[in-house]
């Protein structure tokens, strides 16, 4: 059986940018969420995590309020 690994930016409108040498990546559809790193892959992965977090933590209060 094959892993499947989800790539939460695969879907997503992603900027990258360059600020004081350090790349910023950020997304449109989730605007609280910043990567950043000193090369483009890293501000990727940081923006992913981000993103995930962002989501997790909105379940979490959202089935927490339910419950």
């Amino acid at each position: 059986m094959e892993a499947f690994r989800l790539d939460p930016l695969k879907n997503i409108e992603v900027v990258l940018e360059l600020v004081s040498k350090q790349y910023h990546a950020t997304s449109p559809m989730f605007p609280e969420c910043l990567g950043k790193g000193k090369t483009e892959q890293v501000a990727l992965e940081q923006l992913s995590k981000s993103i995930v977090d962002y989501i997790s933590a909105s379940l979490g209060d959202l089935f927490g309020s339910v419950i």
